[in-house]
């Protein structure tokens, strides 16, 4: 089993924001906090074995974070009313567009119907359609390909999955800013705050998802003859 630096960090990152908010939480919050704040200085002399355990927790909860930002991937489609691929080959994206989306589109369908792949008539396509239509894209397009582009296509998926972690462990700090704001330990105005960064998070892991959905699209069009 290898890992790669994305697929430590990936997993890291996210887990050391959550588990640091978890762990400011938690002494702002608990009545016994000097005692625990005097409890942590007094293992300073286990401070690598401390670091060793706080790097590993982090990476479980950065892993679980992962799987909760798979589980919560339909809510963020249904926020951006829509599967990203859907919004493209729909030409619903005005500023990430993909040249040629009725083009592709028909191609998809043209293919699917080639290969007795069941789907609705391009005027009658649903959601279900449109997502068959991206899982024969991805299929089409990781088998076309090798080298650079595959590098580059992974790269998308990595980049959007990363920006997606992210989004739901800040996701997790807004949540926690409440309880802070209800214990009175911070001012109200930092979940305004944390609410416009959730919010540009929002627009950026949209921007990633297209981004690698217009990857894969583009990819089975031009590709799919070699």
């Amino acid at each position: 089993m290898q890992f790669k630096i994305y697929d430590v960090l990936a997993s890291l990152i996210p887990g050391t924001l959550v588990l640091g908010i978890i762990l400011i939480t938690v002494l702002t919050t608990c009545d016994s906090r000097d005692a625990l704040i005097n409890h942590m200085a007094s293992v300073k002399d286990f401070s690598a074995i401390i670091t060793s355990m706080f790097l590993v927790v982090s990476y479980i909860i950065g892993y679980i974070v992962h799987a909760l930002g798979s589980w919560f991937e339909p809510f963020l489609w249904f926020t951006w009313k829509g599967r990203p691929s859907e919004l493209l080959l729909k030409n619903k994206t005005k500023r990430l567009g993909v040249v040629g989306a009725e083009a592709i589109l028909k191609h998809l369908v043209d293919y699917c119907s080639s290969k007795n792949i069941v789907i609705n008539n391009i005027d009658e396509l649903t959601r279900n359609d449109y997502r068959i239509l991206f899982q024969v894209a991805k299929t089409i397009a990781y088998s076309k390909t090798d080298g650079s582009i595959k590098e580059r296509m992974t790269e998308f998926s990595n980049s959007y999955i990363f920006s997606r972690n992210i989004l739901i462990s800040i996701f997790v700090v807004f949540i926690s800013s409440i309880v802070w704001v209800i214990s009175g330990y911070i001012a109200w105005w930092v979940i305004l705050v944390l609410f416009v960064i959730q919010l540009l998070l929002w627009f950026r892991c949209r921007d990633k998802a297209i981004y690698y959905s217009r990857e894969i699209l583009t990819a089975a069009y031009y590709l799919n003859d070699k």
